[in-house]
């Protein structure tokens, strides 16, 4: 039978393979479209900042004549001439004002989640902090833009601010969910329970955590589906990406085959299944995993990462085989014995005799 301990210190010796490799390189991982995508949004990125620094200081850059144009005799910089703009709005443009405002805030708004993204796209961790950083960017400009817009309208902004307090109240009481996903949230980034891009399973949904954000977290599985959860309702997580993979690949043999023999083979050729799947961190044979029906079950331990442990297992039984083949070893058919049904009970002679007699 199989020997545990056998298997045991195969997964040690996976573990501290996994440890001693170096991570993909983040610009190797990406396909041609996603760096394509990635260089014409650096080159926009930086075009939108330096645009905004020409208009924003045209007197540094272009003179008093060009400045005069494009910000007015009245302003120093872009800043004074926006500001000036909204004082003087009247009650007619306050539409366009509020157009204005939303666009600009967009503009900032997309300028930081860039520079957020390019800051923290190095290392699981640092993706996962940035999604939070995002999420919570993102809300904050909505209450930002709520706040002007109001403002422009002629709100009284200042009375809403000093009444934070019951307004704080209010929500406590009435979104508690809201403020338990936000909670949760956080302690799941900082307990570091998962990141974005580990693969787990939630709720009997295996996925890759493709967003954590302030209040919910994005998991999507191989087919393309998402699956949105709030941070609160997730209670226990199994994260498969923390460490290595165990890939088993069970084969059967026949009972007429010297197992001295068929072990010796895989002895000889086990290194070489490494070199044909590359995935593959490391591989044993760990012996015999039982006697069945029609064969003895043999079985091969490897270990991998999660993202390419059901193709490893499929190469695994590929390459055994071919192994199992090319050596002449039989790998048996699923048996099944058929007994002849029992015969027909004969008439007992007396019955004869007296049947005969009545003829």
């Amino acid at each position: 039978m199989n020997d545990p301990d056998q298997e045991s210190s195969a997964i040690k010796k996976g573990i501290e393979t996994y440890k001693e490799l170096g991570k993909e390189g983040w610009w190797k991982s990406k396909t041609s479209k996603e760096k394509h995508s990635f260089i014409v949004g650096c080159i926009m990125l930086v075009l939108t900042i330096v645009a905004l620094i020409l208009v924003t200081f045209p007197r540094t850059f272009f003179g008093n004549d060009v400045a005069d144009k494009i910000i007015g005799k009245d302003n120093d910089n872009g800043f004074d001439a926006i500001g000036n703009w909204f004082k003087n709005t009247t009650s007619t443009d306050r539409i366009i004002s509020t157009v204005v405002t939303l666009a600009i805030t967009f503009l900032l708004s997309y300028i930081v989640m860039v520079i957020i993204r390019l800051s923290t796209f190095k290392g699981k961790k640092a993706k996962t902090i940035g999604s939070l950083i995002r999420s919570f960017v993102k809300y904050l400009v909505i209450l930002v833009d709520i706040f002007v817009v109001l403002g422009i309208w002629g709100v009284d902004v200042s009375t809403i601010l000093a009444s934070v307090g019951v307004l704080t109240l209010i929500i406590g009481l009435g979104c508690q969910s809201l403020i338990n996903d936000i909670v949760s949230g956080l302690f799941l980034v900082f307990d570091d329970s998962f990141n974005v891009g580990d693969i787990v399973v939630i709720d009997n949904f295996r996925g890759t955590i493709k967003e954590i954000g302030l209040k919910s977290t994005k998991i999507i599985d191989s087919g393309g589906n998402i699956k949105i959860i709030g941070n609160s309702a997730i209670t226990t997580v199994v994260n498969l990406t923390q460490e290595l993979s165990v890939a088993i690949c069970d084969c059967d043999i026949s009972y007429n085959e010297d197992i001295d023999n068929v072990e010796s083979v895989i002895k000889k050729n086990l290194q070489s299944m490494k070199k044909k799947i590359p995935a593959l961190v490391d591989v044993s044979y760990v012996g015999i995993a039982s006697l069945a029906d029609s064969g003895v079950t043999l079985r091969f331990v490897g270990h991998c990462k999660e993202e390419n442990r059901y193709q490893t297992v499929r190469d695994m039984n590929k390459w055994i085989y071919k192994l199992f083949n090319d050596n002449n070893i039989l790998i048996p058919y699923p048996q099944i014995v058929v007994n002849p049904p029992d015969p027909v009970k004969p008439e007992p002679k007396t019955t004869k005799a007296v049947n005969a007699s009545k003829k």
